[in-house]
C-alpha cells in the first residue's frame, strides 16, 4: 500500500499564508530551494485539494521558481467534486469524489507514494480519518500576528507526533516529519449532548453560518481600512460562496487582499453575530455555475431574478467568489 504524506509550510505561529509577507515569508535560500526541487522532482504522485490545484496552477504559470518545471511534469491527481474534467494542467488526473473514499483506494492501487502539498481543508479531515502516515512540516522564522491567514491545523482534530526526522535549511528554516496518532483525550468520555463535542469533531466556524441568509462581508483597502458589504451567502457542506457585479469595486480589493472577514447580519447590514476571518476565491467555470446554482436555489426572488435582472440593467458581468479557510476571530 502507498504512503500518503501531507506536506505544509507554515510560520512558527501556524499560518499557512500571510497578508502583505513574500513567498517563503522571505525567507528562501539555496537548501530549501533544492529540498522543494527533491520534494516535486521524485517519483511520487502530487495530490491536491480544488484550492490548492487552483492557486498552485496560477503560481507556476506566471512565476520562475526552478522547481515549477518539475511540477508541470509530475504526476498530480486532484481530489474535488466542484472541478470538471479535463483540467488545464498537464500531467493531472480529476478524481471527482470525496478525498475519504478516494484517497484509501488511491492508497491501496497506487505502485508510487503520494505526496499532498497544501490542501489543508482536505488534509485535515485526511489526517482525522488516520489516513496520513507522514505529515512534512515546513516552519519558518517568522510570526505574522494578525496578518496571518489560513491556520495550518485549525479547526481540526488533535493528534500526538512521533519525530521522525530532522533537517535544517540554510541555517533558519526547519523541517520536521511525523508520524501523526489520533490523541486519545480524556475529554470524550466526559462529553454531554449540549456541552462539549467529541474531538475532532467540534462545530466548524463554517457551520455556524449555514442558516445565515445574509453575512457582512468585510474587504480591506490599501490603507487597512475595511468596507461593510451585506452579501446573500450559501453554505454547501464545505463549501460556502456568494456573488456580486463584476463592476464592484469590492474585486478590487478582493484581488489586492483576499483576506476577508464575515458576520451575521440583518438584510440592511446590522451585525447580528461574532465574526470569522476567510479567504476569497473567484470561481470560474464549472466551479462559478454550481455557485451560481446554488445561490439561485437558495434566493429563488431576491438573486435568481432580482439580481441578474439588475445586472442586466447595469451592463456588468456575474461573480463568484468561495470561502476557505473559514475560522472565528
Amino acid at each position: 500500500m502507498a504512503t500518503y504524506t501531507f506536506d505544509v509550510f507554515t510560520s512558527l505561529d501556524g499560518y499557512g499564508t500571510a497578508v502583505d509577507w513574500p513567498g517563503y515569508w522571505g525567507k528562501e535560500g539555496p537548501e530549501l530551494v533544492a529540498s522543494r526541487a527533491e520534494a516535486f522532482g521524485s517519483d511520487r504522485i502530487l495530490v491536491l485539494g480544488a484550492n490548492t490545484y487552483r492557486d498552485l496552477y496560477r503560481i507556476v504559470r506566471s512565476g520562475d521558481d526552478p522547481t515549477f518545471e518539475l511540477i508541470n511534469k509530475a504526476r498530480k491527481v486532484v481530489v474535488s467534486t466542484t472541478l470538471e474534467a479535463p483540467l488545464e494542467w498537464e500531467n493531472t488526473t480529476l478524481l471527482a469524489e470525496d478525498a475519504l473514499t478516494a484517497i484509501p483506494r488511491l492508497k491501496a492501487e497506487s505502485d508510487r507514494p503520494l505526496w499532498s502539498h497544501g490542501s489543508l481543508s482536505m488534509n485535515r479531515s485526511l489526517m482525522a480519518a488516520g489516513l496520513v502516515d507522514r505529515l512534512v512540516i515546513t516552519v519558518f522564522p517568522a510570526i505574522t500576528g494578525t496578518s496571518g491567514r489560513n491556520p495550518v491545523f485549525v479547526p481540526g482534530a488533535e493528534f500526538d507526533l512521533e519525530l521522525l526526522e530532522t533537517h535544517t535549511f540554510d541555517g533558519r528554516v526547519q523541517q520536521l516529519t511525523y508520524a501523526p496518532t489520533l490523541h486519545a483525550s480524556p475529554r470524550a468520555d466526559a462529553a454531554k449532548p449540549g456541552t462539549g463535542s467529541m474531538p475532532g469533531n467540534e462545530p466548524t466556524a463554517l457551520k455556524r453560518f449555514a442558516g445565515e441568509k445574509v453575512v457582512q462581508l468585510q474587504t480591506r483597502k490599501r490603507d487597512g481600512t475595511w468596507v461593510h458589504t451585506p452579501v446573500n451567502l450559501v453554505v454547501a457542506g464545505d463549501h460556502a460562496y456568494f456573488r456580486t457585479p463584476g463592476k464592484a469595486s469590492k474585486n478590487k480589493r478582493l484581488r489586492n487582499f483576499p483576506d476577508v472577514r464575515i458576520r451575521p447580519c440583518t438584510w440592511s447590514g446590522k451585525p447580528t453575530g461574532p465574526a470569522a476571518r476567510a479567504t476569497a476565491h473567484l470561481l470560474s467555470g464549472e466551479e462559478s455555475r454550481t455557485a451560481g446554482e446554488l445561490i439561485d436555489k437558495k434566493f429563488p426572488i431576491v438573486q435568481h431574478v432580482g439580481v441578474h435582472l439588475a445586472h442586466r440593467v447595469m451592463h456588468t458581468s456575474t461573480l463568484h467568489y468561495e470561502l476557505t479557510d473559514v475560522t472565528d476571530l
